[in-house]
């Protein structure tokens, strides 16, 4: 409910104390106000966001996950993913997996048989695999076995290509053939290029139009951008296609 909700049903509560005239009726209208706004800005919150283009889109998770409590401060979990069609893995044998280092695949179950997977095991659609890992590995792990589709709008939300932000404007500028208006543009980072468009404290997937073409911040680390994304127009986008 937060603050909003709760202010106006308090301050209700004053004219039942000062025993006033009236005064349930009007802890009852503000109530029920306040239960109305938070239903409908709550229900609706989220489409209005989609609508706007506003969302981030979803992180991949495992169908499950558990603690491994094999000692009292064991950072260590079990992660089941069931892969789908569309997933790039599946054909491939594990030993082309890019596993995250000190992760293991503990199982691997087949048309509700359990298998003993090794390096030449080749994965199939719908299969469930117990990967062994932490949850600093849960990124790395989720894009490989997550059973969440992505679509061509979420996989290049961040951009096209990434960009550190310690880069210079102006080598980036000659790479993408960007034109410079003037010298000084040419001397900032992109960190500053962010800074300057977006003010100190952006958060994940802001974005900026500069030079005609759309950038994204893609990454943060502690509060701090680090990488940039780089949108290229839909026109260039499909010329590269062909």
């Amino acid at each position: 409910m937060g603050l909003r909700g709760a202010v106006p049903i308090i301050l209700a509560v004053f004219p039942m104390m000062a025993g006033l005239e009236n005064a349930q009726l009007y802890f009852n209208i503000a109530f029920f106000v306040v239960m109305v706004s938070l239903i409908i800005q709550g229900g609706s919150l989220m489409k209005v966001a989609g609508l706007a283009q506003v969302t981030l889109p979803p992180k991949p998770t495992p169908v499950y996950r558990t603690g491994v409590e094999i000692f009292p401060a064991s950072e260590w979990e079990m992660f089941v993913y069931k892969l789908k069609p569309e997933k790039w893995c599946v054909g491939e044998p594990l030993r082309k997996l890019s596993m995250p280092e000190g992760t293991r695949i503990t199982a691997l179950f087949r048309d509700d048989k359990l298998l003993h997977p090794s390096g030449s095991t080749v994965l199939e659609a719908y299969d469930t695999l117990c990967v062994l890992g932490q949850d600093q590995d849960l990124d790395s792990l989720s894009a490989l076995f997550s059973e969440a589709p992505e679509s061509e709008e979420a996989v290049r939300f961040f951009g096209d290509f990434f960009l550190d932000v310690t880069q210079s404007v102006a080598n980036v500028s000659e790479y993408y053939g960007i034109e410079l208006d003037t010298e000084e543009n040419g001397k900032m980072s992109l960190k500053e290029l962010v800074d300057q468009e977006l003010g100190m404290y952006p958060v994940l997937g802001d974005s900026f139009e500069w030079h005609d073409i759309t950038w994204v911040v893609a990454d943060i680390d502690d509060h701090e951008v680090v990488k940039l994304g780089l949108c290229l127009p839909k026109s260039e986008e499909a010329q590269e296609g062909h």
